[in-house]
C-alpha cells in the first residue's frame, strides 16, 4: 500500500491575475517560505489547478499568492485576512477555493 496521496486544487480568483502560488507546511508547498511556494497551471483569465504529492494523513496547511510574496496573499471578501487552508491527505483529496481579492 502506498504511503502517499495525490490532491487536487483547484482555485477561482474574482480578479484576473497572471499566476498563483501555494505555500504552505509542507516542504512540498515551499515550509511557508514564499521563494519556495508552488507555482500552479494557470488554466483559464481566473482559473489555476495544481496537484501535489502528500504522505497519506499528513496535515496540510496552506494561503494562496498571487506572488511569491506575503504582500500579495489571499483576503477573503471584504478584504479581510483569511485563515489558512487546511486538510488532512487522503486519496482522492479535491481542494476547491474561491479567492475574492488579493493585497
Amino acid at each position: 500500500m502506498s504511503k502517499y496521496c495525490f490532491v487536487n486544487f483547484t482555485v477561482v480568483t474574482k480578479e484576473n491575475v497572471d499566476s498563483l502560488y501555494l505555500s504552505g507546511n509542507t516542504k512540498n508547498l515551499g515550509n511557508w517560505n514564499t521563494n519556495k511556494a508552488f507555482k500552479m497551471n494557470k488554466v483559464d483569465n481566473n482559473t489555476f489547478k495544481a496537484r501535489k504529492r502528500f504522505l497519506i494523513n499528513e496535515n496540510v496547511e496552506y494561503k494562496v499568492l498571487c506572488t511569491k510574496k506575503w504582500d500579495n496573499v489571499e483576503k477573503g471578501i471584504f478584504n479581510e485576512e483569511v485563515e489558512n487552508h487546511h486538510f488532512k491527505a487522503e486519496k482522492t483529496h479535491f481542494e476547491s477555493i474561491y479567492i475574492h481579492f488579493f493585497n
